[in-house]
């Protein structure tokens, strides 16, 4: 009778042993996750922004006189009369001339006179003379005889082209001199042409609202208005007529 009664207990046993073993092993998992320190790094999944590069300062201040250059270039050309309309290019190939065009720059009668002849397809041929006593006692005549090639030819609006003079080709070295019939004769740059600068032709009509500052008040203008083609050079303000 008591062998049937302790076998049952014992299998009674090590069934609540074996229960309180198995919540015994499932109390370290709570813990793992209850237990996280809280300064933990936290991996971002987020992809980050690439950093920009850092600048010297002689490449800031390089970039703020590139900026500034460019800010001076647009007020110089509302100045002279440029609307801010994007510029549409003509190429070197095509023009508005179908002839020939002669303008004068000059001192006034008896004077210097530098002269150009504009072609259809930009290119130019030129002269310019001037004189005066030289130390000798004799006179010397400064002259030239050039041509050349306008190029880059931007319509700036609907009476102004731009245009860029390319260095001119003279027949002599600029700074030879040379004697004839006792007469020295010396090879200069003619007054108004300034190689590799920019160069406004003006069309027949342009007006106030379009002439650059240098043209305000000038006699030559008809009703306020060209009645002619006229060359006004950026550089240093010359102003080709097409009358003398």
């Amino acid at each position: 009778m008591k062998k049937k009664i302790l076998l049952p207990a014992i299998v009674l046993s090590l069934f609540l042993l074996a229960a309180c073993g198995s919540d015994t092993s499932a109390e370290p998992a709570e813990d793992f996750w209850e237990e996280i320190p809280e300064d933990a790094q936290v991996i971002s999944e987020e992809p980050q922004e690439p950093q920009e590069p850092e600048i010297s300062e002689e490449e800031a201040a390089a970039a703020q006189q590139e900026e500034m250059a460019e800010t001076i270039g647009s007020l110089l050309s509302g100045e002279n009369g440029v609307s801010d309309n994007a510029k549409q290019s003509t190429g070197s190939g095509s023009s508005v001339l179908s002839s020939p065009v002669t303008l004068y720059y000059s001192s006034g009668a008896g004077g210097w006179e530098s002269q150009i002849t504009i072609n259809p397809d930009w290119t130019f041929n030129g002269s310019f003379h001037d004189s005066e006593m030289g130390a000798s006692g004799g006179p010397e005549y400064y002259t030239c005889q050039y041509s050349g090639q306008f190029s880059d030819i931007q319509q700036l609006n609907e009476y102004t082209y731009s245009l860029h003079l390319d260095p001119i080709i003279p027949e002599r070295p600029i700074g030879d001199s040379w004697m004839e019939d006792e007469v020295k004769y010396i090879e200069s740059q003619p007054n108004g042409i300034v190689d590799n600068s920019i160069y406004y032709l003006y069309l027949p009509g342009a007006g106030g609202n379009v002439l650059a500052q240098a043209y305000q008040g000038s006699e030559k203008l008809e009703g306020g208005a060209l009645s002619g083609y006229s060359l006004y050079s950026t550089s240093d303000g010359s102003i080709f007529w097409a009358t003398r």
